[in-house]
C-alpha cells in the first residue's frame, strides 16, 4: 500500500510564493516540511532576528517558532 501526501510534504509550491512571503499567512502547523525558495524571493527572506520579529509572513512565523519555540 502506498500513501501520497498531497499538500503536507512541500507546500506551497514555488508558483504560490505569496503564501510564504506575502502579507496573508496560512496555517503551516500540519506541514511535514516547507521549502523556502530563497533565489526567487531574495528580498523577502528574513535575514536577522530583528527582521524575523518584525515581518508578518508565513516564513517569519515559521522562523519565530524555530527561534523562540512554541508559545
Amino acid at each position: 500500500m502506498v500513501h501520497v501526501e498531497h499538500e503536507t510534504m512541500v507546500h506551497p509550491h514555488w508558483s504560490q510564493m505569496e503564501m510564504m512571503f506575502g502579507d496573508v499567512t496560512y496555517d503551516w502547523s500540519k506541514q511535514y516540511s516547507s521549502h523556502i525558495w530563497r533565489r526567487m524571493a531574495e528580498s523577502k527572506v528574513p535575514l536577522s532576528p530583528n527582521e524575523i520579529a518584525r515581518l508578518n509572513s508565513t516564513v517569519a512565523q515559521m522562523m519565530r517558532y524555530i527561534y523562540n519555540g512554541p508559545r
